[in-house]
């Protein structure tokens, strides 16, 4: 590995993988949801089951990403990330997406429940839904806002390991964080699986987070791996998406129900997955020479990338209405084919949106 822990990445780099992946990770966000719905919340066992199995194992490593992307950024001691920034620039953007997207979805979901679904809805019960906006529960999939507001909070403090820690140090950290925070308990939720009474009472809360995909995201952009170094990685990758696929698979069918444990953004197999993805995604694009043009239009999809994010939901919901769902044909071509008509359905209205100068301070 590379003991220049503070070499700054060019801009072409940035643009190659950095901008690249973050497409990459809403697409395959779109694509989670898509594959969770239908046949994989039922009829566990059947073809179209395996197939939904099968594209929901191959993008878990989609959220993960997206924080080490984060972090990539925002850990980096050349970058000017000081506490005023971190709370009127970051802070205060993903507040204001949780109250104008959580209105938004809450508002729609009342409309869709009163008009499409002729549910009477009491004004009591809208009153509720909406007071939930600011406790955590703005729509399902803005969960990630939340954590993520954490992380910037932490950015400050996090910033100065960042600037003064050693090779050594740094690799402890993502040992600790790998260890206590993602191995111990998956090994707990195993554990009781097996047998109630094996419960493992042994808790370390401060690392059972996503600060350890933050911290990976901003080293793993700078040290570089050897060629073997890469290939036991590529391989552990290539185990860790067997295992969730097949793991995935055995599990539910002895439970009857879909098991999400190595699903999970917390599970070894994405953390192996989650890392491989970034490092190879370095490896490829951070070599590669894109004209102006190409650039500038992965520049322009990259930006929208958290618009896409917040709207995608939405697009997906329209397209159920339309009869548009994973098994509307055979899960192997609907997954592919109705995710990327969510992106680009969602892509088409941020590009819409963000023509208003004050949606751009939400998208």
């Amino acid at each position: 590995m590379n003991t220049d822990m503070n070499a700054v990445g060019t801009a072409r780099e940035r643009v190659a993988y950095a901008d690249l992946l973050r497409i990459l990770s809403v697409f395959a966000v779109i694509v989670i949801h898509v594959a969770n719905g239908g046949e994989l919340a039922s009829d566990i066992g059947s073809l179209n089951w395996h197939i939904c199995n099968l594209y929901n194992t191959s993008v878990r490593w989609a959220v993960p990403v997206f924080v080490m992307l984060s972090g990539m950024f925002l850990l980096n001691p050349d970058k000017d990330v000081c506490i005023r920034k971190v709370y009127g620039k970051y802070v205060l953007r993903i507040l204001l997406a949780i109250a104008v997207w959580g209105l938004f979805y809450r508002c729609t979901d009342i409309a869709f429940s009163r008009y499409i679904r002729h549910k009477e809805i009491s004004r009591n019960a809208a009153i509720v839904e909406i007071l939930e906006i600011p406790f955590g529960t703005a729509w399902f999939h803005l969960w990630y806002l939340y954590m993520i507001i954490g992380l910037y909070v932490m950015t400050p403090i996090y910033r100065v390991f960042t600037r003064y820690a050693s090779k050594k140090e740094a690799l402890y950290l993502l040992a600790v964080f790998a260890l206590s925070g993602i191995c111990l308990p998956f090994l707990k939720k195993i554990l009781v699986m097996v047998h109630p009474r094996l419960a493992l009472n042994l808790y370390v809360t401060e690392t059972v987070n996503y600060t350890g995909y933050f911290f990976a995201g901003y080293y793993f952009s700078k040290l570089s791996l050897t060629k073997r170094q890469r290939k036991l990685l590529y391989a552990a990758g290539i185990v860790a998406f067997a295992v969730t696929a097949v793991g995935t698979a055995v599990v539910s069918s002895r439970e009857g129900t879909i098991s999400e444990l190595l699903y999970e953004n917390l599970s070894p197999t994405t953390m192996i997955e989650s890392v491989m993805v970034f490092v190879l995604a370095r490896q490829i694009w951070s070599e590669r020479n894109f004209n102006e043009r190409t650039a500038r239009i992965i520049t322009k999809l990259s930006s929208c990338a958290f618009g896409i994010y917040l709207i995608h939901i939405f697009v997906m919901r329209l397209c159920d209405m339309a009869g548009l769902t994973a098994t509307f044909i055979s899960p192997l071509f609907a997954v592919p084919l109705l995710s990327a008509v969510t992106f680009c359905a969602s892509l088409a209205i941020i590009l819409m949106l963000r023509r208003i100068p004050v949606c751009r301070k939400i998208l």
